[in-house]
């Protein structure tokens, strides 16, 4: 499964890439980008299948990354230290 990773913190993407090396094997990092603007131009290019994607980022918000994509086929994963943006669990159904 290629696989990119964008995020502007270089020590959480890389903390990232190693731990899904470690736990799927079967995920290829194929980029691994601190800049957006060259995160959107390898998801053009090489058209992943899963994106990791930070949502606050100096330059480009994560929403203006896919915004910004021509490819937009790939399956995106949010990865934030904003509890804002985290889903809301709701109470159980019984």
């Amino acid at each position: 499964m290629k696989t990119i990773i964008i995020d502007d913190e270089v020590k959480a993407a890389k903390m990232l890439q190693i731990e899904l090396e470690r736990l799927f094997p079967e995920i290829e990092i194929i980029g691994n980008f601190q800049q957006p603007e060259l995160g959107i131009q390898a998801i053009n290019e090489q058209q992943p299948d899963l994106v990791f994607l930070d949502i606050e980022m100096p330059k480009k918000s994560g929403f203006d990354v896919l915004k910004s994509c021509t490819f937009q086929k790939m399956q995106v994963i949010f990865a934030t230290a904003y509890s804002e943006y985290a889903l809301k669990q709701s109470k159980p159904m019984h």
